[in-house]
């Protein structure tokens, strides 16, 4: 895989994540700016837990930081996972039909219907 690859990956799930959770909010109405705004704020920590990852990966090879372990990559497989948690729940909010009732339970979004089964 290109160095670049994975980091860009990563970015997209964040910009998913992004972009989903906005729609959902708009679909229910419950959009704030204020929501949106720590939200972002989320999402730039997360880029730069990213390149902080990078960077000591990068700065293994010059410096003896007491450890030689490469963490950039699982930084990014932790923080993909954790989008792809996200944006489930936020497709569920957009379309609740879209996830069985047992994945809208395990993830909090269950509906009236779902508690009578």
């Amino acid at each position: 895989m290109d160095a670049i690859m994975l980091p860009l990956l990563t970015c997209l799930f964040i910009a998913f994540d992004s972009i989903s959770g906005n729609i959902a909010a708009v679909a229910n109405h419950i959009w704030k700016s204020s929501i949106m705004r720590k939200g972002l704020y989320h999402k730039f920590g997360s880029i730069m837990l990213v390149a902080l990852a990078y960077l000591i990966d990068y700065a293994q090879k010059f410096v003896d930081l007491g450890f030689q372990v490469p963490i950039a990559a699982g930084v990014c497989v932790y923080i993909i996972l954790m989008e792809l948690g996200s944006i489930i729940e936020n497709i569920g909010k957009i379309n609740p039909d879209l996830l069985p009732a047992q994945i809208r339970k395990i993830i909090g979004l269950g509906r009236k219907e779902d508690e009578e089964d």
